[in-house]
């Protein structure tokens, strides 16, 4: 690699020598031997093109995953929400037992066990949801969210919070046919300074059976309750969203 000497400086290729700009220099090296043809075909990169092509697959199983779940998810979402999901994705298509290029989320999630991966998994990793309703703390029972013992201030709300809203959902995603189907319960609404332990019932229809994984989710969203009407709290840091079950599909 050379640096351009002459008053003249260019970019481009000619010949068998390359001319480009870096980090504010121009300099001049020879033409590199890999472009996208030989990519494409070297026997050489064919785990390079397995890993890109699932790398592909992975990111369009992300897209579908939070587009799918966004209606319900949006208030408790974190800013690296989609980095988590690629890591979750990536560490259940792993799972599966085939050559670098074959793996996929489908393939993998026909294992149960790989299914439960998504149990716990945080929408916001900054928020206490997970860490606060421990698997003692919440019954899953059929059409319902159970807690016999939930205590509001427990929470700790946010500067400026008043109110905590529970609600809970159950969706059911088809990663193969990118198909999905929600259905979400009523919202509850809690004192925010309450120090009483109360029941919170949440209930839900479940979605139709059919294939893909089924997964319940529980959101907390911390809110101002002023001249009777709810108003998301400025500091959404503690909203959240947990998965408390993952299920296999038919």
């Amino acid at each position: 690699m050379a640096r351009q000497a002459h008053s003249l400086k260019i970019t481009g290729t000619i010949g068998d020598v390359t001319y480009l700009k870096l980090n504010g220099n121009y300099i001049a090296r020879k033409k590199s031997s890999l472009n996208a043809d030989r990519v494409a075909s070297d026997p050489a990169f064919k785990n390079s093109r397995g890993a890109s092509s699932e790398f592909g697959k992975v990111s369009q199983a992300g897209k579908f995953f939070r587009q799918s779940l966004g209606a319900f998810t949006s208030e408790g979402s974190g800013k690296r929400l989609a980095d988590s999901v690629m890591e979750l994705l990536n560490s259940i298509k792993n799972t599966v037992d085939r050559p670098t290029g074959e793996r996929t989320i489908t393939a993998a999630l026909q294992d149960p066990e790989a299914v439960k991966a998504f149990e716990g998994f945080e929408f916001n990793q900054k928020s206490r949801v997970g860490r606060f309703f421990g698997s003692n703390d919440v019954q899953l029972l059929p059409g319902r969210i159970l807690m016999d013992d939930f205590c509001p201030v427990l929470m700790k709300a946010p500067k400026g919070a008043t109110h905590i809203v529970l609600s809970c959902c159950a969706a059911r995603l088809d990663f193969e046919k990118q198909t999905s189907a929600l259905s979400c319960s009523e919202e509850l609404l809690f004192d925010a300074k309450n120090t009483k332990r109360v029941k919170a019932e949440l209930s839900f229809e479940l979605p139709a059976d059919g294939p893909g994984i089924l997964l319940y989710l529980l959101k907390v969203t911390f809110v101002i309750v002023q001249g009777g009407r709810v108003y998301l709290s400025g500091n959404s840091r503690g909203n959240g969203v947990v998965v408390v079950r993952a299920e296999k599909g038919d």
